[in-house]
């Protein structure tokens, strides 16, 4: 399952705090699971494989998260994930972040190539984008 992240993607651990995923790859840390909780994870390298700035939007702020093709994605309303090439981008998407708060992908941009990274634990994590907003992944 090669699934990651983009290398500038910023993730929060309890350790570095609010660092990008490239600068703790191999490393153990703790980092938010999908319900708020810190949890143990090791950060990998997942190697090159296609990725797509996804943009998501609320009423405030415009967040861009690089996630790999089939990096999957929870959205609101569907009963699986939904793979990053899968996600359409036409303002009918939406994730919940760790606080109730919803986001709309607003977009889905080209890919191109770039190493990715994944905090590997035993349960799905938030992760954080540009403006520090936690986002559920799956």
């Amino acid at each position: 399952m090669p699934r990651g992240l983009g290398r500038d993607t910023l993730v929060l651990t309890k350790e570095h705090g609010l660092v990008p995923i490239v600068s703790i790859s191999g490393q153990d840390v703790t980092v938010l699971d999908g319900d708020d909780n810190w949890t143990r994870a090791s950060v990998v390298s997942r190697g090159d494989q296609r990725v797509r700035r996804v943009r998501v939007v609320n009423h405030a702020s415009n967040v861009y998260i690089a996630a790999a093709d089939d990096h999957p994605w929870t959205v609101l309303g569907r009963d699986a994930p939904t793979r990053t090439d899968e996600l359409k981008g036409d303002g009918k998407e939406v994730l919940e972040d760790s606080r109730g708060g919803t986001w709309v992908v607003a977009a889905v941009l080209n890919p191109f190539p770039q190493e990715t990274y994944l905090p590997i634990a035993g349960t799905a994590l938030s992760f954080i984008g540009e403006r520090g907003i936690l986002l559920r992944g799956s």
